[in-house]
């Protein structure tokens, strides 16, 4: 099955506190990827002789700082995402207590716990639907 980290239509399934529970270290980590490739910002300019605060597109060099400093922004943002659905694994294995295999069930396989899923349609949270 998908990991969960990519498995689109398994997290909509979620309920809204797992999701915001599960989203925290994923986000936070690609934000802090955000302001790490901004803090590159004045090397990138240094590194291509570009005047701080001059605009980029009329330096000769401007299109390779522009692609420099995307392409940085996309893969650092990218490997955050990844860091923190690891940092999610890892907090329910050794904070959590949960069995390996049970932390690579929900995390490798989207074999998440029945209590993390929304309540089917027409049935309120704990109680039994009868058929």
């Amino acid at each position: 099955m998908i990991p969960l980290a990519i498995n689109a239509a398994r997290q909509r399934a979620l309920r809204a506190k797992v999701q915001f529970a599960l989203s925290v270290l994923p986000l936070g980590l690609m934000c802090a990827a955000f302001a790490a490739v901004l803090s590159l910002r004045g090397p990138f300019e240094t590194a291509l002789g570009i005047v701080r605060g001059s605009s980029v597109r009329n330096h000769p060099d401007g299109i390779m700082w522009m692609v420099a400093f995307l392409g940085a922004t996309v893969l650092l943002m990218i490997a955050a995402y990844l860091l923190g659905w690891l940092a999610n694994a890892l907090f329910a294995r050794f904070v959590l207590g949960w069995p390996a295999a049970q932390v690579g069930a929900a995390h490798l396989r989207s074999d998440v716990p029945g209590h993390w899923l929304k309540a089917p349609a027409g049935t309120k949270r704990g109680l039994q639907h009868e058929s």
